[in-house]
């Protein structure tokens, strides 16, 4: 007997390791955890898990502007906004392809 099974769902998983803390604590003393349509972000002090945040809300944002959502986006859809949101941040020569070659929301 066969059983259909849903096609599998991407979700970016979001690890605050800052060093700022031990395990999802950060020094502060606060755990911060968001949760997003297609994402869990865990860990962090306050402005690195506020990247995080902005990071997978890019993300999100240009799987839409291309009419599809993050978990069912082709990995070479996310590798591309990923790498486009790399060269936008000035990761370095051969990072990306800068601004503006991806729509955005």
């Amino acid at each position: 007997m066969s059983r259909d099974r849903p096609h599998p769902r991407r979700t970016l998983l979001g690890l605050g390791l800052d060093g700022s803390g031990t395990g999802p604590a950060s020094a502060d003393g606060q755990t911060r955890l968001t949760r997003g349509e297609d994402y869990v972000l865990v860990g962090g002090a306050e402005p690195l898990h506020d990247a995080m945040v902005d990071l997978a809300e890019h993300v999100v944002a240009g799987c839409r502007a291309e009419g599809t959502s993050l978990g069912r986006a082709p990995k070479e859809l996310i590798h591309e906004i990923l790498t486009d949101l790399a060269g936008e941040a000035g990761a370095g020569p051969g990072a990306g392809p800068g601004p503006g070659s991806h729509p955005r929301g």
